[in-house]
């Protein structure tokens, strides 16, 4: 078995010459290994024996083993044994690198399914700590291991920026057809700094909510351009109404999202988080809703306990949505493992344009908040979920400037909008207001006319 293996290592090595594709990507394992297979051979590698292929079980990476077992460290840092829905990583151009920080800058770091870059020491393989600066590697033995010095990283000089594609004869990155905005290099793998970056809307009412709390509110969402979503195949949109009720209160949002990868996935949602302070908790009203720990999965914001909402509605380009947030009881009550909470209730509903019938999101019952407190925030925001490179496709959505019903005094006095990063490279986003609408754009075709971390007054 022994030289079996040793052979099976030596013919990786000369596979991994051919040409192919050229960008580093993660296949599934089919029980063969891919000719362009990245491997941990290098010159510091010293024989044949040591080079086994690089490969990956969700998010944790490792190597390959001689039984088709792919052995893995996550940012855990715990060792896993996979023997299936692993995959393994192959390109014909991807080199090991010894590590320096300046390579964390550089386009074409190779990184897991996420955005953390994978590392090797010797014919160990893992996940590179950046804070630290260390590499954090699972080898033949049992334990999982830390390396400060002489470790390597892997980098695809193929890789192309901003969904360009390679071109072998002048060694290149060609940018698509229509591309000619400022970034086209960006960094090829999704990151912070190349994802198409959330907007923001921000309307001042008149008396300002802070003074004079709204109890009734509503708003629109049009699906303008979407279609792009569809052929991309991943992620989605969310776009969402950002409210906190009085001074002190709880706070969250309340919205609609559409998937790319399948539209029977879209929803709406509508989600408030537990007071800070621990003074006022939420509790669900509504078989739609139940207690939730709030993006507890986002490694930027930790989340925290409050309630989450969801009506599973496909929804198409074209499409127009009327959402209603108000409250329907000053006083209701929750019980609970013997114990019973009483508050204000408050309900989310969506109409579509053309149908008569309102669909109620989801009702949430806001504990021992006082009866005079309302709504003392009323925003918006439009985000892209997950990492969605800049560029990946075109998406338009129109979202019609909210109506404060209760107190019916209350008029919209202003509307401004607001890009988040300063520092990023992905320039294709724009604000625009057109009527009683303002309008997000993303995408190829799109030029700002705010900048970067820059607000724009409609």
């Amino acid at each position: 078995m022994k030289y079996i293996w040793m052979f099976f290592f030596v013919a990786v090595s000369v596979l991994i010459s051919s040409t192919g594709s050229n960008a580093a990507e993660w296949v599934e394992y089919d029980g063969a290994v891919p000719e362009d297979a990245v491997t941990t051979y290098s010159e510091d590698t010293a024989s044949a024996k040591r080079q086994v292929p690089v490969c990956r079980y969700g998010t944790s990476v490792g190597f390959l083993g001689g039984r088709g077992v792919c052995n893995t460290v996550g940012q855990d840092l715990k060792r896993e044994r996979h023997e299936e829905d692993f995959y393994v990583l192959v390109s014909s151009a991807a080199k090991w690198t010894l590590f320096s920080s300046d390579l964390l800058e550089k386009p074409g770091l190779t990184t897991n399914s996420e955005t953390t870059p994978i590392c090797r020491y010797r014919r160990t393989v893992g996940l590179l700590d950046i804070d630290q600066g260390v590499c954090n590697t699972v080898g033949m033995g049992k334990k999982v291991k830390q390396r400060a010095n002489d470790f390597y990283v892997l980098i695809d000089p193929s890789a192309c920026q901003n969904a360009g594609i390679f071109n072998t004869e002048s060694e290149t990155c060609d940018c698509y057809s229509g591309y000619d905005g400022d970034n086209c290099e960006n960094e090829a793998a999704c990151n912070q700094s190349n994802k198409q970056k959330s907007m923001y809307v921000n309307y001042d009412f008149d008396p300002p909510l802070k003074e004079s709390n709204a109890f009734d509110v509503s708003a629109e969402i049009t699906w303008t351009d979407i279609n792009g979503i569809d052929e991309y195949g991943k992620n989605g949109i969310y776009e969402a109404y950002t409210i906190k009720m009085g001074k002190n209160g709880p706070g969250g949002y309340f919205g609609a999202q559409i998937k790319g990868k399948n539209s029977n996935e879209d929803m709406l949602l509508f989600s408030i988080w537990d007071a800070k302070d621990g003074n006022s908790m939420v509790w669900p009203m509504h078989g739609n809703c139940k207690r939730n720990c709030n993006d507890c999965g986002s490694a930027k914001n930790p989340g925290g306990t409050g309630v989450k909402c969801s009506y599973d509605l496909p929804m198409d380009e074209g499409e127009r949505y009327t959402m209603r947030i108000q409250r329907t009881a000053e006083q209701g009550t929750y019980t609970a493992e013997a114990e019973t909470y009483t508050g204000p209730v408050w309900q989310v509903t969506a109409v579509a344009e053309g149908s008569d019938d309102e669909i109620i999101v989801g009702e949430i019952l806001f504990q021992d908040l006082d009866a005079d407190t309302g709504l003392s925030k009323f925003n918006g925001f439009h985000e892209h979920l997950g990492c969605t490179r800049c560029a990946s496709f075109y998406a338009k959505v129109g979202r019609k400037d909210p109506v404060v019903q209760v107190p019916a005094a209350t008029a919209l006095a202003g509307v401004s909008g607001k890009h988040t990063c300063a520092d990023c490279s992905c320039d294709k986003y724009n604000m625009t207001r057109q009527g009683d609408s303002i309008f997000f754009e993303t995408g190829p075709g799109t030029e700002p006319d705010f900048p970067m971390g820059g607000t724009i007054e409609f």
